[in-house]
C-alpha cells in the first residue's frame, strides 16, 4: 500500500515539476523570441513610410486582397490563434503569417523549433502591435528579391526603381502594377509590355474597383 502511494506522489510531484520546468522554459523563449521581435519591428529601412503615409489604396489592396485578415482573427485570444490546429494554414491571419516570414530568420526552416518560435512570435504581435503597425512593417519591409546584384525590400524601394517615381506619387495603376511585381518580381516586370503583367494588373484593377464602375 505505501509503495503505491509513494509510486503516485512520486508520479504526482515528478508531473508537476517537469509541467514548471516546460513552463519556464517557455517563459524564456518567449522573451528571448519578443526581444528579437520587438527589435525587428523598431528597426526602420530608409526610406521607411508611416501608416499614415501609405497610398489607401495600397493599404486597401494589401487588407483585402493580398493578406486579407477576417474577423475571426481578431476576435480570437493569442493563445487561441496561435495553438489551434495547424494555425499557419489558417487563411484568416495571412497577413501576419506574411510578416512572420518576413521578420524572423529562416534558420532551421520547417523544424519544430521554428514552428515553435513563430507561435510565440504570433503572440508577441497580437499582444503588442496593432493591425495598422502589421500593415506598415509588411509594405515597408516586402521583399522584392534581387535587384541589381542587391536585395530590394521595401514598396517605397520598388517604387522609383520600376516607375521612377515616389511611392506616395504613383497612380492607381501603378500601385496595382507593384503589388503584381511583388508576387514574382522577375516573372512580372512591366517592361516591354508584358502581357502576364498587363493580364495580372488588369485582373486585381476589376478586383477593387467600385461597384458599378466600368471594367478595365
Amino acid at each position: 500500500m505505501r509503495s503505491v502511494k509513494f509510486t503516485v506522489t512520486f508520479f504526482l510531484v515528478g508531473s508537476l515539476f517537469l509541467a514548471a520546468a516546460m513552463s519556464f522554459f517557455a517563459l524564456i523563449e518567449y522573451r528571448r523570441v519578443s526581444k528579437n521581435l520587438d527589435r525587428a519591428m523598431a528597426f526602420k529601412p530608409h526610406p521607411y513610410v508611416s501608416y499614415a503615409q501609405l497610398p489607401p489604396v495600397l493599404v486597401k489592396i494589401i487588407n483585402d486582397v493580398e493578406y486579407p485578415q477576417s474577423a475571426m482573427c481578431h476576435e480570437w485570444s493569442g493563445l487561441e490563434r496561435a495553438f489551434s490546429d495547424t494555425p499557419q494554414l489558417h487563411p484568416d491571419c495571412a497577413l501576419t503569417w506574411e510578416l512572420i516570414k518576413i521578420l524572423m530568420p529562416a534558420g532551421n526552416q520547417g523544424s519544430f523549433i521554428k514552428m515553435y518560435e513563430d507561435q510565440l512570435a504570433f503572440i508577441r504581435l497580437f499582444l503588442k502591435y496593432s493591425y495598422n503597425d502589421q500593415i506598415e512593417q509588411l509594405i515597408n519591409r516586402y521583399p522584392f528579391g534581387m535587384i541589381e546584384g542587391k536585395e530590394m525590400s521595401g514598396y517605397q524601394n520598388a517604387s522609383p526603381y520600376y516607375f521612377k517615381k515616389n511611392l506616395q506619387e504613383l497612380n492607381l495603376e501603378q500601385l496595382a502594377g507593384l503589388v503584381i511585381i511583388g508576387r514574382n518580381p522577375p516573372y512580372f516586370t512591366p517592361w516591354e509590355g508584358n502581357k502576364m503583367y498587363l493580364r495580372q494588373r488588369t485582373f486585381l484593377l476589376n478586383v477593387i474597383r467600385p461597384p458599378d464602375s466600368p471594367a478595365y
